[in-house]
């Protein structure tokens, strides 16, 4: 079983802190990204399979957790769960000054061999509390590999892989 570990940087020592292992004991837990804010607070967010599948398909869902570092603690919060669903293919995160994302490509029948049902939704991080997963692409081409980023005043960005049934593919 695989385990999520984390560590941040002492910039007084100038030493990592001692690892510490997020995630369940026999659980697989798999997929971790990361985002950091400007003020020394961070994100870990990750998904874990209580069947061990992989990849986000098969008979038993996904689901994604997510721990968040303390700057003034020097420490990691407790875990979360955000959500818990079949075919969530790519994760990605990103910290902006005033709130956090997560944006998610999910395969909409969970089946890998139909990949123009593939869509992309987002999950904010605003005043502390993770608001609901929305959807943001709804069309019958596949939408893949969301990156996500800030502007310093605080304005989201996404870009995305847009493929249409020709099999050609766009930066959407």
């Amino acid at each position: 079983h695989g385990h999520i570990m984390v560590s941040s940087f002492d910039g007084n020592s100038q030493q990592w802190r001692v690892p510490v292992a997020l995630g369940q004991a026999c659980v697989l837990d798999y997929a971790p990204v990361a985002a950091g804010s400007g003020n020394g607070g961070a994100l870990v967010a990750w998904r874990s399979n209580a069947a061990n599948q992989l990849g986000g398909f098969g008979d038993t869902p996904a689901t994604v957790r997510v721990a968040r570092y303390n700057s003034a603690t020097a420490s990691w919060g407790n875990v979360e769960t955000l959500q818990t669903t079949a075919g969530l293919h790519t994760m990605t995160a990103a910290y902006g000054p005033t709130e956090a994302a997560l944006l998610y490509a999910i395969d909409q029948d969970n089946n890998p061999a139909t990949p123009n049902d593939s869509e992309l939704y987002a999950q904010r991080l605003v005043n502390g509390a993770w608001q609901p997963v929305v959807r943001l692409t709804n069309n019958s081409v596949a939408d893949s590999d969301p990156k996500l980023a800030y502007r310093s005043d605080g304005t989201p960005v996404i870009v995305w892989l847009q493929q249409d049934s020709t099999g050609r593919t766009f930066l959407a």
